[in-house]
C-alpha cells in the first residue's frame, strides 16, 4: 500500500524530491517503490520531464483504479472510526464556483470550529463536474443545482435568481427588468454550454439561441471581465454577483430565471459520517445566507 501512496503523493508533488519530503523518505527510497511497482505490475507508470512527473498512457489506465483503492482504504478506516464514536474523518465536498466563494467560507469555518478533528477536501467545478466526482466517489456530496436523476439523490436548498449582467452604458440597462425577448439580438457569454443549464434553457423556451463570441468554461470572474469590456451581456447568479469588483450593470429579467441550489449525493444511508453531519449542519445554516 505504501508504494500506491507513494505514487499518489509524486503525481500530487510534481516531484520526487517532493514527494519523499512530505512522505519522510529519501528521494532513493522513493524511486525504488515506484520502480519495484512497475515491475510487478509489468508497465511503466510515470515520465520524467522538465515541467515534472506524469503518468504514462499505461501508468493512466492503471491509475485510476489505485486511486479507487486508496480511496476504498480511507473509507475502511473512517468507518472504524465512526464505530469507535471518534469525531474524526475526511469531508469530501464539491461545490459550484458561486456557493464555494460565498457560502462555504462561513459554513466550513462554523463546521471546523464543532468538528476540528474533520478533514476537508473542497473541488469546485461546473455542474457535470459535480455529477463526475460523486460517480468516481472523489466527493461525497456536492452543492450544485439539483435537476439531477439516475442514480443520484438530491436535498433541496434554497432558490437563487439569475440576473442580466450589462456593460456601462448598454441601451438595456435604461429598463429597471429587462425582457428576455430583448436579448434575442444581442451577443451573449454564457457558462457551460450543455444541456442543463438555466439561462440557456429559458432563453429555448421562447426560441432564442444566443450568438456566443466568446466560449468560457466555468468561470463567472473572467465572464464578468469581457461583460465589463463590452464583448456581449450575460446572465448569473444573484450570488455569484455578490462582491464583484467589476462595473457592471445588472438587471432583473421578465420572466425571472432561478436556479435550484441543492445538495446531491447517491444514498444517504451510505455517507460517511463526516459528510452526513456536514450536510445536517448545512441544512441548518443555510437559511442564515442570502
Amino acid at each position: 500500500m505504501n508504494r500506491y501512496i507513494a505514487l499518489k503523493t509524486i503525481l500530487e508533488y510534481g516531484s520526487f524530491s517532493r514527494a519523499a519530503e512530505a512522505l519522510g523518505y529519501t528521494q532513493p527510497a522513493v524511486s525504488k517503490m515506484i520502480a519495484s511497482l512497475e515491475a510487478e505490475l509489468g508497465v511503466s507508470l510515470v515520465e520524467r520531464s522538465r515541467s515534472g512527473v506524469a503518468l504514462t498512457d499505461e501508468g493512466k489506465a492503471v491509475y485510476p483504479m489505485i486511486e479507487q483503492l486508496l480511496l476504498d482504504r480511507m473509507r475502511i478506516k473512517e468507518k472504524a472510526e465512526e464505530v469507535r464514536g471518534l469525531e474524526t474523518g475526511t469531508l469530501r465536498i464539491a461545490s459550484i464556483a458561486s456557493v464555494a466563494a460565498q457560502w462555504l467560507p462561513d459554513i466550513l469555518s462554523g463546521f471546523t470550529a464543532q468538528y476540528p478533528k474533520i478533514r476537508i477536501q473542497l473541488r469546485v467545478g461546473n455542474y457535470h463536474d459535480m455529477l463526475d466526482l460523486i460517480q468516481t466517489g472523489l466527493a461525497d456530496l456536492a452543492i450544485s443545482s439539483v435537476e439531477v436523476g439516475g442514480p443520484y439523490r438530491t436535498e433541496p436548498l434554497c432558490d437563487g435568481r439569475m440576473l442580466l449582467v450589462l456593460p456601462k452604458g448598454h441601451r438595456l440597462a435604461a429598463l429597471e427588468t429587462v425582457p428576455l425577448e430583448a436579448l434575442r439580438e444581442e451577443p451573449s457569454i454564457l457558462l457551460e454550454h450543455i444541456e442543463y443549464y438555466e439561462p440557456l434553457g429559458a432563453l429555448a423556451d421562447l426560441g432564442i439561441y444566443p450568438d456566443l463570441p466568446v466560449d468560457i468554461q466555468n468561470d463567472d470572474q473572467v465572464l464578468m471581465a469581457m461583460v465589463e469590456k463590452g464583448l456581449g451581456i450575460s446572465i448569473l447568479s444573484e450570488l455569484a454577483l455578490q462582491r464583484t469588483p467589476y462595473d457592471l450593470e445588472i438587471r432583473p429579467t421578465e420572466p425571472a430565471i432561478w436556479r435550484h441550489i441543492g445538495a446531491i449525493y447517491k444514498d444517504k444511508n451510505a455517507l460517511p459520517a463526516a459528510a452526513r453531519r456536514f450536510l445536517e449542519f448545512l441544512k441548518e445554516k443555510i437559511d442564515t445566507f442570502p
